[in-house]
């Protein structure tokens, strides 16, 4: 059985959290839903951080570069 199956695997239903799983993005419980990060792992946070760093840091740098008037 694929660990993402097995419901022991997740957090409040929803997080898959599993330090034997080396993968960091993992398919959902769900095959058809998409995927998921195993925050089992400091990759997984660490991604998720400088993805939102990038998506906050758009704003300010089109106000510096004068893009958005």
């Amino acid at each position: 059985m694929e660990p993402t199956e097995n419901i022991a695997n997740y957090k409040m239903g929803i997080f898959y959290f599993n330090k034997i799983d080396e993968r960091v993005v993992v398919p959902k419980k769900d095959k058809m839903m998409g995927w998921t990060f195993n925050f089992a792992h400091f990759r997984s946070y660490l991604f998720i951080t400088i993805a939102v760093a990038c998506i906050w840091s758009v704003p300010y740098l089109l106000r510096y570069f004068n893009l958005l008037d």
